[in-house]
């Protein structure tokens, strides 16, 4: 219980610090993805259903969630990362060493906002999303839940005046 109260907490200062920062204001913007840009999402994945099922899994699959692989287990994709969230393993995932250069941008006065495709209606998944990003100590401005993130983008005031840095 104590333990849920806090993530939530966590989760609660965020929205409320992300709601009483200044809002973005024409300064240069990136918009970057947590997994596989600043978690290491997917060895951690794979690592973790080989462990689980016992099916070694191809690292160099280009199917990013390994669907074909994952039929081979007699579960879908989705069921095993909706396992993976219960297990409260997006909390403990690696980091990688991108966040010192967003954290380095957001410094410079860059707008730093964050997407995912993780899925915002498992509340679960976003305090763990947000309990992660908190104690890693990444830096940013806004962040997005979404399965389509280039439309996403394609539609932000950021994209309309040009201040997105590629």
């Amino acid at each position: 219980f104590t333990s849920a109260w806090s993530d939530r907490e966590i989760h609660l200062q965020e929205q409320h610090r992300l709601k009483v920062i200044p809002k973005w204001h024409d300064q240069p913007v990136i918009i970057c993805d947590i997994d596989d840009v600043l978690a290491d999402f997917r060895s951690t994945f794979i690592t973790w259903i080989t462990r689980e099922t016992n099916v070694q899994l191809e690292h160099d699959d280009p199917q990013f969630y390994l669907v074909d692989q994952l039929a081979k287990t007699g579960k879908s994709a989705n069921e095993h990362f909706k396992y993976f969230i219960k297990q409260r393993l997006l909390r403990t995932l690696p980091t990688k060493q991108s966040i010192d250069v967003i954290n380095a941008f957001h410094d410079e006065g860059v707008w730093i906002h964050l997407v995912t495709a993780r899925p915002e209606d498992d509340v679960t998944c976003v305090h763990d999303t947000y309990k992660w990003l908190h104690d890693v100590g990444v830096k940013y401005d806004d962040i997005t839940f979404t399965h389509e993130k280039m439309t996403f983008a394609l539609g932000t005031q950021y994209h309309a005046h040009g201040a997105i840095i590629t």
